[in-house]
């Protein structure tokens, strides 16, 4: 999409040299010469616009501060005509200009000057919609497009690490061993792809976001698609989830009733997958649009009110200091579960969490 803005009152059309040496196309108005001033990488309502500006060179940088106030002024109005669904609009924005550049730099400074947006005030809503930091999220991302280079391409790791951002192959491979537990090298021997971040797919949420325990039901086979599709944006809580087998694993929870949902409309906020015998919570993941609405809590409740009543509950996440946890270690520990033994599940470094009713806590 292309604005133009400026008047042209009379003249014609001329050239002249520019500072480099080559020729440099102009306008005339009034006798004077008007440069063709292009103004990149504006953002609206998620389409990416071009912004042509005719003038004389030296109204240039007046006449862009005044199109910056405008388009300024005119996305706040429109955030607080749409509230919430222009929060959303804003988030998807900015995940669609990461997704398009995440072969490139980024940072907030970037990401936020892409989108004409104050970085504090998108580093703001990107975290509390997201789920996560923009740092975190552009980080995983282009780890999760490196590690598909690895199993998937020929290129070197060198290559692998420029392309995803990294100006050295140790820097790279440092935080790649730190985020994978193994180094790109044996990664890649393994012939195994798994993501540490997928790209998030925001909706625009029903108004009622006040959801209760009795609101949370048994799944059924009809849940199942929409089931993975959350299952798969919460890829981060689990690395190394083999999808072919979970869904198998599902089928046996939807039929023996230990297969829980929770819905807000058209949206999949919470599922959760227990073991009846064990007392163990095998799978639970949250929408990111809901993380921080204590969904975790509601479905812990729903056990501890009626299908594990009473009973010890267990689950394994993040050991301490694992730079892959994106905040689901702290949120256990807040909901009163108690550190135990360190395991390894499926080849990753876990450890097992207990909650004690009788202790307290939720």
């Amino acid at each position: 999409m292309v604005m133009v803005f400026g008047l042209v009152l009379a003249g014609g059309i001329g050239s002249r040299m520019g500072n480099n040496g080559k020729p440099k196309q102009f306008l005339m108005a009034c006798g004077k010469p008007v440069i063709i001033h292009t103004l990149e990488k504006f953002c609206i309502n998620g389409a990416f616009i071009k912004i042509i500006v005719l003038c004389p060179s030296e109204w240039v940088s007046y006449t862009q501060g005044l199109i910056e106030e405008y388009l300024s002024s005119y996305k706040k109005n429109i955030a607080v005509a749409s509230g919430g669904n222009s929060r959303n609009n804003t988030i998807m924005e900015g995940i669609r200009y990461i997704e398009d550049n995440l072969h490139n730099n980024l940072d907030l400074d970037i990401v936020s000057g892409a989108l004409h947006y104050s970085k504090y005030y998108l580093c703001r809503i990107f975290t509390k919609t997201a789920g996560l930091t923009i740092h975190n999220y552009i980080k995983r991302r282009q780890l999760t497009e490196a590690a598909k280079l690895l199993v998937f391409s020929k290129k070197t790791v060198i290559e692998i690490a420029i392309i995803s951002g990294y100006k050295s192959q140790q820097a790279f491979t440092d935080i790649f061993k730190a985020m994978y537990k193994t180094s790109p090298a044996e990664f890649r021997k393994t012939g195994k792809f798994y993501p540490l971040q997928l790209e998030i797919q925001l909706k625009n949420p029903p108004s009622n976001m006040d959801l209760k325990k009795d609101d949370i039901v048994f799944a059924t086979y009809a849940d199942v698609e929409d089931w993975m599709e959350l299952a798969s944006q919460a890829a981060d809580g689990y690395p190394g989830l083999d999808q072919a087998a979970y869904i198998n694993k599902l089928h046996q929870y939807i039929n023996l009733e230990r297969a829980l949902i929770l819905r807000n409309g058209d949206i999949t906020s919470g599922i959760m997958g227990f073991s009846a015998g064990t007392g163990n919570i095998d799978f639970l993941a949250v929408h990111p649009q809901y993380r921080h609405l204590g969904i975790e809590k509601l479905f812990i409740k729903k056990l501890l009110d009626g299908l594990l009543y009473n009973r010890e509950i267990t689950l394994t996440t993040f050991r301490a200091g694992d730079k892959a946890d994106t905040g689901y270690r702290e949120k256990y520990c807040q909901l009163g579960f108690e550190e135990r033994e360190l395991l390894v599940e499926y080849g990753y470094p876990v450890q097992r969490f207990v909650f004690n009713p009788e202790k307290g806590g939720i």
